[in-house]
């Protein structure tokens, strides 16, 4: 698995059918096994709120996509990704809605903190 950052005139994740483009990432990380359980943590133990069953989803007409959680197989082919506008909060995914957890505004605070953390420091133009 791996967190890329890329430049958001690309309008996507640099994936060319099953192969990352490296040559149009500005940072790769290879996630290790502490690190992808982080993730799973905040993509599927952070949710809205059940006590008060209100939850609100921000949609802005922006889309520029800066940074992609990415799927590998163990030959390294990109078996799916979900793709972050962490600007507008959307998400463009190649996986099952029901695959990627719920995404709140407070996911996507979590999720730039942990890209930090894991070395991701490009998060605008």
């Amino acid at each position: 698995m791996e967190v890329i950052s890329f430049d958001s005139k690309l309008g996507r994740a640099p994936i060319d059918q099953d192969t990352i483009v490296h040559a149009k990432t500005r940072e790769a990380v290879v996630l290790s096994t502490n690190e992808i359980n982080r993730l799973s943590d905040i993509l599927f133990n952070y949710n809205y709120s059940k006590e008060t069953n209100l939850f609100s989803e921000t949609t802005v007409g922006c889309y520029y996509p800066r940074h992609a959680i990415v799927f590998l197989d163990k030959s390294e082919k990109v078996i799916s990704y979900i793709e972050l506008c962490l600007e507008c909060s959307q998400v463009k995914t190649s996986l099952p809605k029901e695959s990627t957890g719920q995404f709140c505004e407070g996911k996507y605070d979590l999720l730039r903190t942990y890209f930090v953390s894991i070395g991701i420091r490009y998060f605008g133009d």
